[in-house]
């Protein structure tokens, strides 16, 4: 276990902006193919196209602060991390394909 004095030394990482340009570009990307994907539920195509639409808002505060709150970035990557990995909705057959709002489980 950490004492305080080792605890305070520990830094968060932080992204380069490639990193952040890259995070976006791969949440974009993942995206805009679930809206494509004529198999799946146009309620989910919807949703696919709001979450577009937050992208490019992000995009706009990217170019033009060059800076993003950090549950920002955080939502970024759960886009990439649960759209791409392919499996999402898909482990329980006609399960809820939706984000859950409590990701603890």
């Amino acid at each position: 276990m950490l004492d305080f004095k080792q605890f305070k030394n520990l830094n968060e990482k932080s992204l380069s902006d490639s990193d952040i340009e890259e995070l976006i570009s791969k949440s974009k990307d993942s995206v805009e193919k679930v809206i494509n994907d004529t198999k799946r539920d146009e309620d989910e195509r919807k949703k696919g196209r709001k979450v577009l639409s937050w992208i490019k808002d992000v995009t706009d505060t990217w170019k033009n602060e060059k800076s993003l709150h950090p549950n920002t970035v955080n939502s970024l990557m759960r886009i990439v991390t649960g759209v791409s990995s392919g499996r999402f909705g898909y482990m329980v057959p006609g399960g809820d394909k939706s984000v859950p709002q409590d990701y603890r489980r």
